[in-house]
């Protein structure tokens, strides 16, 4: 689907659907970061707890 776009003398035909893959898309990237930030703080908890001489992980 397609959107007409009329500023002054100019036209922008915008492509719905690529602006959906793209949202999406940067929606993925923003999850895998907030994964990645999830799984250092596991590891450092784990670190941690390897430091205090326990040896059960959670």
């Amino acid at each position: 689907m397609h959107q007409i776009i009329i500023d002054g003398n100019a036209f922008y035909e915008i492509d719905e659907d690529c602006v959906r893959r793209k949202q999406e898309k940067a929606a993925a990237a923003r999850q895998r970061i907030e994964n990645r930030k999830q799984e250092k703080k596991n590891m450092g908890q784990q670190t941690d707890l390897v430091k205090n001489g326990k040896k059960q992980f959670l």
